[in-house]
């Protein structure tokens, strides 16, 4: 899932077309997977339609093809955003600002006013910026190369390192504190030292396929033959994740305590559970 969004930021920064439909298309079997009904029904008409486009509007898809679907605000490469983000850097970002649309939202003439003038104010202060040679325009290379920002991402990694090392469990220097040890390497959260059970290991494993096997149900029986209306409830497949409800029953290994912190507890063995999930473990931890 992690790859697959990567590949949808870099079709947006690369400004790719044909790798925006595909990892799009690669989010769906998990949106399905995971119940979220308006996003599964609307993300499969806003795929197809657009695999139309060469048919239904050649010259949009040209366009598209061109790159001139996503917002390129600066010179360089890598750098093109989505257009709602776009709108958020500029319009509304003007917009919240000293003179913008804070405090007269409550005087119906004075917003009325402000809005009609709003496209005007945005181009003047475009062109201010860009002879101030404050819009970025004028730089070769993209921002990531820099010093300043190099020093930023390490400085950003050794806290990441950081804090994995001192505060969690490190995934990659893991090892239970007793002889008996799992036939093969638990689900865990690094955060909480929360091991996933059996069910729940097996609905993470098992979405994508849940997902495809139900993009294919959906399209048969709502978009294509139509047996089923678009709008009919969708099946829930209520698949666990570490975060809903108590996942654990005992401690994976006895006398061993995943959540740090936790060395012995005076009524005993304690059940692995997310913090989130289960009140005693918090009032007894601060009691």
């Amino acid at each position: 899932m992690v790859a697959t969004l990567l590949d949808f930021i870099r079709a947006e920064r690369d400004a790719n077309w044909e790798h925006h439909l595909a990892s799009a298309a690669q989010m769906l079997p998990y949106i399905l997977a995971y119940d979220h009904t308006h996003y599964t029904r609307w993300a499969s008409v806003y795929l197809t339609n657009m695999k139309l486009l060469p048919h239904t509007a050649p010259e949009v898809h040209q366009e598209f093809m061109q790159g001139n679907f996503t917002v390129k605000r600066s010179d360089g490469a890598f750098n093109n955003v989505w257009s709602d983000m776009a709108l958020e850097q500029s319009v509304n970002r003007d917009s919240m600002c000293r003179g913008g649309i804070v405090g007269i939202t409550k005087k119906e003439g004075a917003l009325t006013r402000w809005f009609l003038t709003s496209h005007k104010r945005a181009e003047i202060t475009g062109a201010t910026t860009s002879m101030c040679g404050l819009d970025g325009h004028a730089a070769d290379n993209h921002v990531e190369p820099g010093s300043q920002r190099r020093k930023r991402d390490e400085a950003d990694v050794q806290a990441v390192i950081t804090t994995i090392t001192g505060q969690m469990i490190n995934p990659f220097t893991f090892h239970p504190q007793d002889d008996e040890k799992p036939t093969s390497s638990p689900l865990m959260n690094i955060s909480t030292g929360t091991v996933a059970d059996d069910d729940v290991q097996t609905d993470l494993r098992r979405a994508k396929q849940v997902g495809l096997d139900g993009m294919q149900m959906f399209a048969e029986e709502r978009l294509h033959s139509q047996e089923k209306g678009f709008f009919d409830t969708l099946p829930k497949n209520k698949l666990r994740q570490c975060n809903k409800g108590p996942q654990i029953k005992e401690s994976l290994w006895p006398g061993w305590y995943p959540i740090r912190g936790i060395e012995s507890c005076p009524r005993g063995r304690i059940s692995q559970t997310c913090l989130r999930c289960s009140k005693r473990y918090i009032s007894w931890y601060f009691s």
